[in-house]
């Protein structure tokens, strides 16, 4: 029969091992308690809203002139509220001035941050940095940076834009 001594390295990694699976075990049960809490649905929610507005910042500053009416119709999807209110009464205008302008923009998100989330109330905003490639007929692009802080609505589809505003730069006018 093993001695004492022989059998204490054995018992030792035992209990190591036992150590480990009660801890794994613990950690998973937090793991699983967190990501159904409440405060994990509030990330969720922030996470999603921020998301929809980086790409309506998008939406909202492509355009083309040889693509105008369907410009409008990528605005018109994003949109809720006063906004879409005003881009269904105003369509005709804005594709007159989209392609009389003759020159395309593409927007590239480049950061955003949620400043308020009213999950209650189905409302957020949102502050979104973009590049802005413009594109004139002749010439060359000029890439221009553009914050903008967009209130946004949760709609039966998801969150839209209800209103956005450019942000001035101190120092820029």
């Amino acid at each position: 029969m093993p001695t004492f001594a022989a059998r204490l390295p054995r018992a030792g990694a035992l209990v190591l091992a036992l150590c480990g699976v009660l801890c794994a075990a613990g950690f998973g049960v937090a793991l699983a308690l967190a990501a159904g809490s409440e405060d994990a649905g509030v990330a969720r929610a922030r996470d999603t809203v921020r998301l929809d507005a980086e790409n309506a910042a998008a939406v909202l500053n492509t355009l083309s002139p040889d693509t105008a009416e369907e410009g409008i119709d990528r605005w018109e999807e994003v949109a809720t509220g006063p906004l879409l209110a005003e881009l269904t009464r105003s369509r005709a205008a804005f594709v007159e001035t989209i392609q009389q302008a003759r020159r395309s923009t593409q927007a590239r998100p480049l950061d955003s941050a949620v400043a308020t989330l009213d999950l209650p109330g189905g409302t957020a905003t949102v502050l979104v940095s973009t590049d802005i490639l413009t594109t004139p007929p002749d010439g060359e692009p000029v890439t221009n940076r553009q914050r903008l802080e967009i209130v946004m609505t949760r709609t039966d589809d998801g969150w839209k834009v209800d209103a956005l505003e450019p942000l001035v730069t101190p120092g820029t006018g």
